[in-house]
């Protein structure tokens, strides 16, 4: 019991701070501050959706992609310059291969994190393909992964 008249306090004073806004700013105040928060929600909509985008491309990595960019992160000469990777940069590396995958390229080339990175399909069937995955600075080595690619060509 206690709790509903309580809920009904907050109500009312809600109310009552609602209508001596109301009163101060008038209607076009109010117009325009219903306007200011529908915007505000449309904005955080568009940015929760951007996030989820990121997400999804995270989980479409599989194991295989996840491994490639572990070994760059845990590789040496990677460890020697101090870099650091964060999230975004994680997934713009897996969005990279997978759309090298996507593509049936026999070789691609992007930039990461002041280096080059080369792809080069080596095999590739219906399900798999083996790519070699070569940096400028030599991080990773010129490392053959196995993938498979059946996940990722939806």
């Amino acid at each position: 019991m206690e709790k509903i008249i309580l809920i009904i306090v907050v109500i009312l004073i809600v109310l009552k701070v609602c209508i001596a806004i109301f009163r101060a700013i008038g209607v076009i105040g109010c117009i325009a501050l219903v306007l200011a928060i529908v915007i505000a929600l449309n904005m955080l909509y568009r940015y929760l959706k951007k996030l989820s985008e990121r997400e999804s491309i995270y989980e479409i990595a599989n194991e295989e992609i996840t491994h490639i960019i572990n070994d760059y992160k845990e590789s040496d000469r990677f460890f020697e310059r101090n870099l650091k990777m964060n999230l975004d940069e994680e997934l713009l590396f897996i969005y990279n291969i997978q759309q090298f995958l996507k593509s049936k390229k026999q070789d691609s080339t992007f930039k990461f994190l002041n280096d080059e990175i080369t792809l080069n399909m080596v095999n590739r069937s219906e399900e798999s393909a083996e790519i070699l995955v070569n940096s400028k600075h030599n991080y990773t080595h010129a490392k053959r992964y196995p993938v498979s690619i059946k996940k990722i060509d939806k």
